[in-house]
């Protein structure tokens, strides 16, 4: 599932893009990332909607009256965290500023 990619060059090397030298990055090489990104979620997303699975998380996680299980708890957190970290690396900036106006109105008018 991981893909090695080796550049010879003296170039500048941008740090979000894994170290690979901005002159190595094609243009539509993050379109093709982004793509496969979004297909591997989909599937992903698709197997945690299995009933098996999706049934043994609603028992390990979200059962009434009990403490969550240990090790499915901790990777499911690592899991949301991992997808808050991509989030906000892939959500443009004009939509955070957004967000973050309307939860002040929000705040306001609930505050008075």
């Amino acid at each position: 599932m991981s893909t090695a990619i080796t550049a010879r060059s003296e170039g500048p090397v941008d740090c979000q893009a894994g170290g690979i030298p901005r002159d190595h990055v094609a243009p539509n090489a993050t379109q093709s990332t982004l793509s496969h990104f979004v297909q591997e979620l989909t599937v992903l997303r698709g197997r945690l909607h299995d009933p098996h699975i999706s049934a043994e998380i609603r028992h390990s996680l979200h059962e009434p009256g009990r403490l969550p299980d240990k090790e499915t708890a901790a990777l499911a957190a690592q899991a949301v965290d991992l997808l808050h970290e991509t989030e906000r690396m892939l959500q443009p900036s004009h939509l955070i500023l957004a967000d973050h106006f309307l939860g002040m109105l929000v705040y306001l008018c609930r505050t008075g």
